[in-house]
C-alpha cells in the first residue's frame, strides 16, 4: 500500500465529496476503485467525460477501474488525480463557479468597506454563503442583461 503526500500544487480544497474522501485528515490520500467509479458516473451524467478528457485519459481511468482495487503506484495516482481534478472543475455548475470566483471576493470587499464605515456586524458578511450566493446570482443576472443589450 502506497500512500502519497499531497504537495502544494495538488490542493483540492472546496471540491466535491469524492475528492474529500480520497484525501485523509493528515494530507495523504488513498485512491480506490469505488472513488473512480463515482467520479466517472458523475462526469458521464454532466457530460464532462467526453467534453473534457482526451481519449488516453478516459482509457487510463477505465483500465484502472477494471484492473486495480487500490492504486499503489505513485505515477498512476498522480495521473489519476490530475484527471479527477479536471473532471471536478468541469462538473462545477455556473452558480457554484460564480460564488467562488465573484461572490466571496465581493462579500469580503463589502465586509471590509462596511467595517471601515463602523458597522460591527459586517465582519460576518465575508463568510456568509447566502450573501455570497446572492451577490453571485445578481452578478450573473446583470452580466446576462448586459450581453443582451
Amino acid at each position: 500500500m502506497t500512500i502519497i503526500r499531497i504537495t502544494r500544487s495538488m490542493k483540492f480544497e472546496g471540491h466535491s465529496d469524492i475528492m474529500n474522501s480520497v484525501v485523509t485528515q493528515n494530507g495523504f490520500f488513498r485512491l480506490f476503485r469505488g472513488d473512480l467509479i463515482k467520479l466517472k458516473l458523475r462526469a458521464l451524467r454532466s457530460g464532462a467525460w467526453f467534453r473534457v478528457l482526451r481519449r488516453a485519459e478516459r482509457v487510463l481511468v477505465d483500465l484502472t477501474i477494471r484492473v486495480v482495487y487500490e492504486v499503489r503506484s505513485r505515477v498512476l495516482a498522480k495521473a489519476l488525480l490530475s484527471i479527477m481534478k479536471k473532471l471536478e472543475d468541469a462538473s462545477e455548475n455556473r452558480v457554484s463557479r460564480a460564488i467562488r470566483d465573484f461572490g466571496f471576493p465581493c462579500t469580503r470587499r463589502l465586509s471590509w468597506l462596511a467595517q471601515k464605515w463602523g458597522n460591527g456586524f459586517a465582519e460576518a458578511w465575508a463568510f456568509d454563503f447566502s450573501f455570497a450566493r446572492f451577490i453571485a446570482i445578481m452578478h450573473i443576472n446583470t452580466s446576462g442583461i448586459a450581453r443582451l443589450l
